[in-house]
């Protein structure tokens, strides 16, 4: 817990001042993998006005571009693992060059979620001091917004119908090759289902039995 209390300081809290509701991006945009990871632009309790009007900026973009129909900025953004603020979990918001890499996984997210027909908990954006302390990999897409996480156990999911999503979505993986995606499964029965897009096409942990299993047209 200190080490990531220590990696909360190192983010910052360099607000923006840009007009809430704007979806205008910085022409410097950071594809996934590219580049270094980057800080947070803001971090902290998402009650702050000044993250707060961040969050509902990023709703907005989301929107636009069609995507975060079952999600919000402030799931996306969230840290669950660091010390809560006032009782609630602070965010940590991407800088504004990486929020196109999140618009393809959300919407392939909104697609999921529409064929399951059920509640799905997801995490998204981590900063590289945050990802560090929760021991993700070095170049974890979560880093550049373009990953997120499905949080299947905590969703309070059968053993057999965690293996149904995963099989679910690895068959998605399958029908749109194009998205060049990252496709992990941790554990099995599945706790977590790993789903990230634009850096290239690979998979780890179950993530490949699951994709035989989807391949094979076993649900």
């Amino acid at each position: 817990m200190n080490t990531l209390i220590v990696a909360l300081a190192g983010l910052g809290l360099v607000l923006a001042t840009r007009k809430k509701g704007s979806p205008i991006m910085s022409e410097d945009t950071v594809k996934p993998g590219e580049g270094e990871p980057q800080l947070a632009l803001a971090s902290g309790d998402p009650k702050d006005p000044n993250i707060d009007a961040l969050l509902i900026e990023f709703d907005d973009y989301l929107s636009s571009n069609g995507a975060g129909k079952y999600t919000c900025a402030e799931e996306f953004f969230q840290m669950p693992e660091a010390p809560r603020i006032d009782g609630r979990r602070p965010v940590a918001i991407a800088p504004r060059n990486l929020w196109p890499n999140a618009i393809p996984t959300l919407r392939a997210f909104d697609d999921l979620r529409a064929q399951w027909g059920r509640p799905l908990p997801i995490r998204g954006y981590r900063p590289v001091d945050y990802n560090a302390a929760v021991g993700g990999a070095p170049r974890s897409i979560h880093q550049w917004g373009g990953a997120i996480d499905i949080k299947l156990k905590q969703a309070g999911y059968t053993a057999s119908e965690r293996q149904d999503f995963a099989v679910l979505a690895a068959r998605y993986t399958l029908d749109n090759p194009a998205a060049q995606w990252g496709f992990g499964v941790y554990n099995d029965p599945p706790t977590t289902v790993h789903l990230d897009t634009g850096y290239k096409r690979r998979s780890w942990e179950n993530g490949a039995k699951y994709l035989d299993l989807a391949r094979q047209g076993n649900a």
